[in-house]
């Protein structure tokens, strides 16, 4: 399935960054909400993208920080 690959490419380009352990909790939250696995796809791609490119500890992060 084209949608499980790109999930689970997106989780390994995520476990190799910094937070991976928060980011990884992140995505296994979201699916367990329910969300679609395409849409949590895409989500995680858009965390790989952001994160290495502009990494940041996202527990210490705050509204203000935006």
């Amino acid at each position: 399935m084209i949608i499980q690959g790109r999930l689970e490419g997106a989780r390994r380009r995520l476990a190799q960054l910094e937070y991976s352990g928060i980011l990884l909790g992140f995505i296994e939250h979201l699916l367990a909400t329910g969300i679609s696995r395409g849409r949590v796809a895409k989500i995680a791609n858009h965390l790989c993208t952001i994160f290495r490119n502009r990494p940041f500890n996202p527990s210490n992060a705050t509204i203000k920080d935006n």
